[in-house]
C-alpha cells in the first residue's frame, strides 16, 4: 500500500541554513528512494521540511551535527496508536540551529575573546584574557 503524498512522520526545522546545508538535506533525501518531502515551510529565520521517516530524520540529524556547527534538539511527540500492534505512534521534529563557527576562530563570550579549540555537543575554547579552558552551550550564543 501506498503512502500519501502528504504523509509525514518527523519534521526538520532548519534555523538559518546555510545554502551548503539546504543542499546537503536535499542531497541525503535525494539518495533515499523511500524518502520524500511532503511539504516545505518557509519561516523568519529558516525552514521547515516535513519528511516522511522518521528513523531517516534521526539519521540526517546526526549527520547534520557531525558536519555543520550548530545546536541540534530532538524532540517528538504522540501522534497516535498503531491499530494493529497498539503500540504508541510518535511525529518527531529535530531543530538544527546553524553557526557559523570554525576552529580556530575568535569570539565574544560574557566580554570575554575566547578562541575555539573544538566544537561538538558545546564549545571548548581557550580565554584569551587568563589561558583557561571554556565550555560554552550553544544556546548561551543565542541570548
Amino acid at each position: 500500500m501506498d503512502k500519501n503524498p502528504k504523509y509525514f512522520e518527523g519534521v526538520l526545522q532548519l534555523r538559518s541554513p546555510s545554502l551548503e546545508i539546504i543542499d546537503f538535506v536535499a542531497a541525503e533525501i535525494e539518495k533515499k528512494e523511500i524518502v520524500w518531502i511532503s511539504k516545505t515551510v518557509k519561516q523568519k529565520n529558516g525552514i521547515d521540511i516535513y519528511i516522511s521517516s522518521n528513523k531517516f530524520l534521526k539519521q540526517l540529524a546526526k549527520k547534520l551535527k557531525s558536519k555543520f556547527s550548530g545546536e541540534l534538539v530532538e524532540t517528538r511527540s504522540l501522534f497516535s496508536k498503531n491499530r494493529q500492534t497498539s503500540k504508541p505512534v510518535y511525529r518527531g521534529c529535530v531543530l538544527f540551529r546553524n553557526y557559523n563557527l570554525k576552529k580556530g576562530q575568535i569570539i565574544k563570550h560574557r566580554g570575554d575573546s575566547i578562541k575555539i579549540i573544538s566544537l561538538g555537543r558545546d564549545i571548548l575554547g581557550r580565554s584569551m584574557k587568563n589561558n583557561k579552558k571554556v565550555h560554552i552551550r550553544f544556546g548561551e550564543l543565542r541570548g
